[in-house]
């Protein structure tokens, strides 16, 4: 049991509010996961848009996405990505289609040395960044854990120490985003990869078929900018489809660590594995 006390809050009546903590009632909607040093609030389904489909009952929830967060001492950076539904492709089915993905830095101003993230005035004082390749061949090289969970409940601290298993290979930019995307085009979907965006520029609209960006804060993300019907016989969603986000955090410099956290949705969108890998240098 505990609480947490917050002050300053905008929203919150006088800016101070008062939450009870406890591990029976924690996240009891499932949607909520945690890692070490990460937190997000996920999607636990894709919703089905097809309206003659039994499943979908009533209308469906007009976004999709997930919150995920990631801590560094007084530091937070959350990366977000919503989907929402667009027209029917040939076959008159409905899809979703990437909508957004940002990021937000927090700082705490009583205490965090993490180096400040300034928001530009104008687009056209917005920093160059770096492509995602470029960003993530910073770590190539390090050594890396992963550990996985299913929707559940807050685990143990056995539980989750049980679950870290180290990685046998070090890290390769190249070699894991053409993993992020090849796997689902192994699921048969109607997708085609695409290149990253070379000019580290903003935004993942547009007709290609995978966002590849990064962010300020070194954050990152892999999305498939749309989550089509697979071409299995039923017409649902393909098998298993992956979202990725992620941080480089070179602060502080005595200890950078990349983090990578995946959304895989399983069971054409019924189910929901979320993984945590993690690199170091050696």
């Amino acid at each position: 049991m505990g609480t947490w006390h917050g002050t300053g809050l905008h929203f919150a009546k006088d800016g101070e509010k008062v939450l009870s903590l406890t591990r029976s009632t924690y996240n009891a909607s499932r949607a909520s996961l945690q890692f070490p040093g990460c937190g997000a609030q996920v999607s636990l389904t894709i919703p089905d848009l097809d309206p003659t489909n039994p499943s979908s009952k009533d209308a469906p929830p007009q976004r999709f996405g997930a919150e995920i967060n990631f801590f560094t001492e007084r530091a937070r950076t959350m990366l977000i990505a919503l989907y929402k539904p667009a027209g029917g492709d040939g076959s008159g089915r409905k899809f979703w289609r990437l909508d957004a993905a940002s990021v937000t830095p927090f700082r705490c101003l009583f205490g965090s040395d993490f180096p400040r993230a300034e928001p530009p005035n104008t687009a056209a004082e917005c920093p160059a960044r770096p492509s995602a390749l470029e960003l993530l061949r910073r770590a190539d090289g390090w050594q890396g854990t992963r550990q996985a969970f299913g929707p559940c409940h807050a685990p143990t601290e056995a539980e989750a120490a049980a679950s870290v298993a180290a990685l046998e290979r070090p890290f390769d930019a190249a070699a894991f985003l053409a993993r992020k995307q090849q796997q689902q085009q192994q699921e048969e979907h109607q997708l085609s990869s695409r290149t990253e965006r070379s000019d580290g520029g903003g935004g993942c609209g547009g007709g290609g078929s995978w966002c590849v960006e990064t962010f300020m804060d070194g954050g990152f993300v892999v999305l498939p900018e749309e989550l089509r019907p697979g071409s299995n016989k039923d017409g649902a969603l393909a098998a298993s489809v992956e979202l990725t986000f992620g941080t480089l955090h070179e602060f502080p410099v005595d200890s950078p660590r990349l983090r990578a956290v995946t959304l895989a949705y399983k069971n054409h969108g019924q189910d929901v594995e979320w993984s945590l890998e993690e690199y170091c240098p050696s």
